[in-house]
């Protein structure tokens, strides 16, 4: 599923999130598939940042989205001793 999110929105949702997981407490792993977006259609040579540049903001987006949401299922689960989180894994989509 794409929701076209990017880390700054990815954090509003996290609670809705966490709250869906704990709906299959048999749950033990997930894995959620990021996808980034071409993000300067527009520019034309000079312009355009070159693909290491992407690859490496993608890589940092990458990090900070499975970093935000570790945190909250940490979080969730300090609250919650008896919950038992699924492990997650977040990689990125081809």
């Amino acid at each position: 599923m794409s929701w076209g999110r990017r880390p700054c929105w990815v954090k509003h949702s996290l609670f809705e999130g966490v709250r869906f997981l704990r709906r299959f407490p048999a749950l033990e792993r997930l894995t959620l598939r990021v996808q980034f977006a071409p993000r300067y259609p527009d520019l034309d040579g000079d312009d355009c940042p070159t693909d290491k540049t992407v690859i490496k903001n993608e890589n940092h987006e990458m990090r900070v989205i499975a970093a935000m949401v570790l945190a909250e299922v940490r979080f969730e689960q300090r609250r919650d001793p008896s919950w038992r989180p699924p492990r997650v894994r977040v990689v990125r989509c081809a």
